[in-house]
């Protein structure tokens, strides 16, 4: 399934990974070629990256650990879906969802 995936690094993780030979980008630039995003944007105001890829429940696991260990902390997963593909998944989301809050 389609995430975009939130990495905000805190600011002892940021300084390590500045001091480190090939500073962020070489622990990021693995990251991408690992997980190969369909997007990818870094936060001028803060110490982030965004990712939009698909994802297994592996890769989730996977990203989280490697997150954790440059980052600081765990990544935050939104589940998407592109703008053309809501209508049918309301479609079907809202009729199942009656059936169980009326029984």
């Amino acid at each position: 399934m389609k995430h975009l995936v939130q990495i905000q690094i805190t600011t002892q993780a940021g300084v390590e990974l500045e001091a480190r030979p090939g500073g962020p980008g070489a622990v990021i630039g693995r990251i991408v070629d690992r997980f190969k995003p369909e997007a990818v944007y870094m936060s001028p105001a803060h110490r982030a990256i965004y990712l939009v890829c698909d994802l297994t429940t592996s890769d989730m696991a996977e990203l989280m650990l490697v997150s954790h260990r440059f980052a600081g902390q765990n990544p935050v997963f939104t589940p998407v879906i592109e703008g053309k593909e809501f209508g049918a998944m309301l479609g079907k989301a809202l009729p199942a969802s009656r059936k169980l809050f009326e029984g």
